[in-house]
């Protein structure tokens, strides 16, 4: 279910910190096909699903030109503006297993 807040209300508040922006971030730029992140204690963004709605950064990413501090400022801000998923409090992640169709390959 989606959270009634952006990305930036919640960073607003300090529920999500300069550092998990920036480690979502980093993750996304080491391997772009890693879309969806956990940020902050129990919210979760699909950094694609981010990027798609803003014309900024899908622009800005397409630019082969662009600097790369452009592009990630480009994915900072589309992150800000994303409305995440709420993880309900009794999410499996929360136990430090992974679970679904990929936890049998991590195991």
């Amino acid at each position: 279910m989606f959270s009634c807040e952006a990305i930036m209300d919640h960073y607003a508040n300090l529920k999500v910190k300069d550092a998990d922006i920036d480690n979502i971030l980093d993750l996304y730029f080491a391997d772009p096909s890693t879309t969806i992140h956990v940020i902050g204690d129990d919210l979760v963004i699909d950094v694609a699903e981010a990027i798609e709605a803003s014309a900024y950064a899908r622009l800005t990413l397409r630019d082969k030109g662009a600097p790369d501090s452009r592009k990630r400022h480009a994915v900072w801000a589309a992150v800000l503006l994303a409305k995440p998923y709420q993880v309900p409090p009794t999410a499996p992640h929360r136990s430090g297993r992974p679970t679904g169709s990929r936890a049998h390959s991590l195991s």
